[in-house]
């Protein structure tokens, strides 16, 4: 699975939040600060994500080719466990940035649009945990689990992807509106 620019949109977001900070308005450094940490600590999550999302969906010819000593089985359970144990740190990010109660109107707005990215990739992580762990049921049973029920998921992962990445796009664009 490559990865594509518009994946990116939040990571580049990120790093210019950090940069530079967005406290802008001396009486509000705290709530602008707390953001960028936060910000900051999601896009970790990004990039654990897409290093899970990357190995999961890597072809290499030990996981196709049933060959004795070639053949690699995938650890659907062990993927699971990671994609869980990264929900749990974005629902933590997702609780840190709705305690705060920022003044500005610009920072209000951005942590509207964190808390809406937060879930929209909370989605998209529970949907390929989702994936992995019916492909771990058909590798006990292969009546578990259809090609077409598979299909049907990874089309509405791609759903979830684009959803997440559209709303880092809208990061962006009010990380610009915060940096003024």
């Amino acid at each position: 699975m490559s990865l594509t620019s518009s994946q990116f949109g939040f990571l580049l977001f990120a790093v210019g939040l950090v940069a530079c900070g967005t406290a802008s308005n001396a009486q509000e450094p705290k709530n602008a600060v707390a953001a960028a940490d936060v910000a900051a600590r999601v896009n970790r999550i990004l990039n654990q994500y897409l290093a899970v999302e990357e190995d999961f969906f890597k072809f290499t010819p030990g996981r196709v080719l049933p060959i004795p000593g070639v053949y690699e089985d995938m650890d659907f359970v062990g993927y699971s466990k990671k994609l869980r144990s990264l929900n749990g740190d974005l629902e933590r990010a997702q609780a840190d940035i709705g305690r705060q109660q920022p003044t500005r109107a610009e920072v209000r707005d951005f942590n509207s649009a964190l808390l809406d990215y937060i879930k929209r990739l909370r989605a998209s992580i529970s949907a390929l945990d989702g994936i992995s762990m019916k492909l771990a049921s058909m590798a006990k049973d292969p009546e578990t689990y259809s090609w077409q029920e598979y299909s049907t998921d990874l089309d509405h992962y791609e759903t979830l992807k684009k959803d997440y990445s559209a709303a880092g796009v809208k990061l962006n664009e009010l990380f610009r509106r915060i940096q003024r």
